[in-house]
């Protein structure tokens, strides 16, 4: 393999026990993708494993719409990097984290006047949310997990929440606000991306709003 002598662009992306699929999402360059080579970080081989192709022999996805697996056992960090195909050639590329899940087993939904720690927590177990991430792209995270943390510290110019075991009375609205926007923002519903994608427009705020709902029956 020939390896371009270039400065990378290079990320470290956190990750939580499971199964996450790492793919290769769009370039800017679209003649000359550059390549993007996955591997666990210095320290974490031993939980990360690489789910490759049977014809592939190396971690790189080597143009936009491939893709690997990851599986860790336990929480790690996996190393993205972003290689120019030739000398002075692009290094932007959008890569997406997405987690893969086989579901759990549905326990109802709680109801809002009285939740119990179990049922709270199996509501929440389906949670995620999506944050574009710039230099890497599209991240999606389950609850209690960093889309940019403290030790990767990256800007996110955009979220998206899903929450398809949101209890049935329970209504979730969310708005972003940037450094360069006058006004007040425009709140969307759950599984609707609010803000923006490579306009290097980082989120200074965001805004969530709840509300109970109720039905009357009128006779």
């Amino acid at each position: 393999m020939n390896w371009v002598t270039e400065t990378t662009q290079q990320k470290m992306i956190d990750l939580g026990k499971g199964l996450f699929c790492i793919q290769y999402e769009d370039a800017e360059d679209q003649a000359s993708p550059p390549r993007v080579v996955v591997k666990p970080a210095s320290g974490h081989e031993r939980s990360v494993e690489l789910l490759l192709h049977p014809d592939a022999d190396d971690s790189i996805l080597w143009c936009p719409g491939s893709s690997l697996v990851v599986r860790t056992t336990s929480a790690a960090k996996v190393q993205v990097e972003v290689v120019p195909l030739h000398p002075n050639g692009s290094r932007a590329a959008s890569v997406r984290v997405e987690p893969l899940t086989q579901g759990a087993p549905r326990t109802g939904y709680p109801s809002s006047a009285g939740w119990n720690f179990d049922s709270q927590a199996a509501a929440f177990d389906g949670l995620r949310i999506l944050g574009h991430v710039a230099g890497i792209g599209d991240v999606s995270v389950n609850a209690n997990e960093w889309i940019a943390g403290p030790r990767a510290p990256s800007r996110i110019e955009g979220v998206s929440i899903h929450w398809p075991r949101r209890p049935r009375d329970l209504d979730i609205r969310y708005a972003v606000k940037t450094a360069a926007q006058t006004g007040v923002a425009k709140t969307v519903d759950l599984d609707t991306f609010a803000g923006t994608r490579g306009r290097a427009l980082p989120i200074t705020g965001i805004v969530i709003e709840r509300s109970l709902l109720c039905s009357v029956t009128v006779s």
